[in-house]
């Protein structure tokens, strides 16, 4: 092999190096974004989570709240747990009468 060609053979094995150092800084750049994203993704979830519990039924569970109740105007059960219940499961006044919300 001659001189030139070991040079070039230099230069090319110098550039691809460099590109690989590039490449390894961008994959450790985009893991780093990465781990940043799901981090905010928990959070965001944690955020959904805790907000549907905020606007479930304290009765059941299950279904979304959609009652205020009266006189003491808690809004703490769904359609289905009212027709369980003659009193506020929250201060135990006795149910007089309900709004549906839609």
């Amino acid at each position: 092999m001659s001189l030139e060609q070991i040079d070039r053979l230099n230069r090319v094995n110098f550039f691809l190096e460099n590109q690989n150092l590039s490449l390894k800084q961008k994959l450790i750049e985009m893991n780093n974004t990465n781990k940043e994203l799901e981090l905010q993704n928990k959070d965001i979830k944690k955020m959904n989570d805790n907000l549907v519990d905020t606007y479930r039924c304290m009765v059941c569970y299950k279904n979304p709240k959609n009652i205020i109740l009266q006189p003491c105007f808690h809004f703490c059960l769904c359609s289905e747990c009212l027709h369980k219940l003659t009193n506020c499961p929250i201060c135990r006044d006795e149910i007089d009468l309900y709004n549906q919300i839609f």
